[in-house]
């Protein structure tokens, strides 16, 4: 019923978004998301929205939760969650010794390595997150805003001087490549720069593609 009630409070597929619309998504993901186990691919069937805007949506949610979190904490969470996953294993296992055909056996065998899988995702995830966050400071926010400009700034000359519209997947690929960094550090400048106004610089095509130089006007950068 409560999936219902929020397919039915969505209707926008793509940016650009309010902040209060923003707001209000994000929150729709989180629970669906953390409180409910649904993939990307289900809430983006749930809330009728570019499946891209609900991957940022989670990372968005995922670099939270490391920033909001302090050390001891993660530590609980992690011992939690592998206490959990240990007994589920068990119960699988149990489950598994029972299958009487080799069918049932492939099946629950799968449910294993799904957990798994899961398990290791979210728990690498959120560590490296953690990590992340922890290692700088509030001091560096703006040489993080530094960094973003300088990013924007080589998007927007040289070769890349006659496109200005990306996808969230080339806005990370073109990170890693023109700033040298890893993925993960090319998602969380994605996010940053969501954060930051590139939200409201999306259309609405199935497929989002954020206009940079757009947002490069939303922030005052100065393009040579």
């Amino acid at each position: 019923m409560a999936l219902e009630i929020i397919s039915k409070s969505a209707n926008k597929k793509g940016g650009p978004y309010t902040k209060k619309q923003q707001e209000k998504r994000r929150n729709e993901v989180y629970c669906l998301h953390f409180e409910r186990g649904c993939p990307a691919r289900k809430i983006a069937e749930i809330l009728k929205v570019n499946r891209n805007t609900i991957n940022s949506d989670i990372n968005f949610w995922y670099s939270q939760l490391a920033t909001d979190w302090k050390d001891n904490d993660v530590k609980k969470w992690i011992v939690k969650q592998l206490e959990r996953f240990e007994l589920q294993r068990s119960r699988l296992y149990d489950e598994l010794e029972n299958c009487n055909t080799l069918s049932d056996r492939l099946l629950v065998e799968k449910i294993i390595l799904d957990i798994d899988q899961k398990i290791s995702q979210l728990v690498t995830k959120l560590l490296i997150n953690y990590k992340y966050n922890f290692s700088i400071s509030s001091d560096n926010e703006d040489s993080d805003q530094d960094q973003i400009e300088k990013f924007v700034k080589m998007l927007l000359k040289g070769k890349h001087g006659s496109k200005s519209c990306y996808t969230e997947d080339e806005l990370i690929e073109e990170a890693v490549k023109l700033t040298k960094c890893d993925v993960l550090e090319a998602e969380l400048m994605f996010n940053a720069m969501d954060d930051l106004g590139l939200c409201y610089c999306g259309n609405d095509d199935e497929q989002t593609k954020y206009d940079v130089l757009e947002f490069s006007k939303l922030r005052g950068y100065p393009i040579s």
